[in-house]
């Protein structure tokens, strides 16, 4: 494992990053692959339930009821209409319920990362349940927030002491895959490299700090964890088909008080974890063939005005 102990001062702002994940990843029994990077392995019962229901919400948002597991990776994707063009599955009125089935597999993976509930601050929600096809998406083509370009996801506007959770499911997840960025020189890095912009070519200058990590390559059954100040990508190597993953941003109570972030944002998190179906529910408030919801600029999530987190006590479902 790549460290920096012996070119960084003990108070740089890269250092100061690095201890905070290793106190994190020690105290939740994460593996370290890196300074800024670790996993956790899923156990089998939880790993099957979350692949059965993404598998059957896709078939749900792409009408493509007769796609199976084993045909997924080669199949082609026709209906487009509620994924955006960034891959992210769009949730519906129409399949409420397999969306709320794959929320609940998933945060019952989260909620085993965080035992110890006094780590826990926040998360942005709802996680994203993304599909990315073996061939990029025309759509993204020239777009400034294209996830092919190397980035950290608080340039969208997420607080910038975040940490990444990414979770491949389904499909070619080796070659389609997510790409870790790391620092060429780390005690060159600034807070300021966090900071929310329109595009992520705005941070070229910052892009060129660093150099891809390709001994890191994502394997179905784990979550990879990583800071805000590992930048990645969207990468198809050669061949590659497609896949479903999932990822969101988390933030834990040990913060960095100099942090940055983007009014559109702030009233997108939730600082508890849900438990769906027991506790909550997510009502869908857009029909499948309506348009996905307005937002007030491109640094809000897509279901800004189409979903409502609901407590059980204010629902019958």
């Amino acid at each position: 494992m790549e460290t920096f102990d012996m070119v960084l001062n003990h108070d740089s702002p890269y250092r100061i990053r690095v201890e905070r994940f290793k106190n994190f990843v020690d105290r939740t029994n994460l593996t370290p692959i890196s300074d800024l990077i670790a996993t956790h392995r899923i156990s089998e019962k939880k790993f099957s339930s979350l692949k059965a229901s993404l598998l059957s919400y896709f078939r749900k948002v792409t009408n493509q009821h007769s796609i199976e597991e084993s045909n997924f990776e080669s199949s082609e994707v026709f209906n487009t209409k509620n994924i955006t063009p960034n891959g992210a599955l769009v949730p519906k009125s129409e399949y409420e319920v397999e969306y709320n089935e794959a929320l609940s597999a998933y945060y019952s993976i989260i909620s085993d990362i965080f035992e110890d509930k006094s780590l826990f601050c926040k998360l942005h929600f709802p996680v994203n349940f993304r599909l990315k096809t073996g061939i990029p998406d025309p759509r993204n083509e020239n777009r400034g927030l294209n996830t092919a370009i190397p980035h950290s996801d608080a340039w969208v506007g997420e607080e910038s002491d975040g940490f990444n959770f990414y979770l491949p499911v389904l499909g070619d997840i080796s070659r389609n895959r997510l790409r870790y960025y790391e620092i060429e020189e780390a005690e060159l890095f600034g807070e300021d490299w966090l900071s929310p912009v329109a595009s992520y070519n705005d941070h070229l200058e910052v892009i060129k700090q660093y150099r891809p990590n390709d001994s890191i390559i994502p394997k179905p059954g784990f979550l990879y964890i990583s800071d805000f100040s590992i930048i990645h990508q969207t990468f198809l190597d050669t061949g590659a088909g497609n896949r479903i993953s999932c990822d969101s941003g988390y933030w834990i109570t040990d913060r960095i008080t100099e942090v940055q972030d983007h009014e559109d944002r702030r009233n997108e998190y939730i600082f508890s974890i849900p438990q769906i179906p027991e506790t909550h529910w997510v009502d869908c408030l857009v029909s499948e063939n309506s348009p996905h919801g307005s937002k007030p600029s491109h640094f809000s999530h897509y279901t800004k005005s189409s979903i409502r987190l609901v407590t059980k006590d204010a629902t019958d479902k």
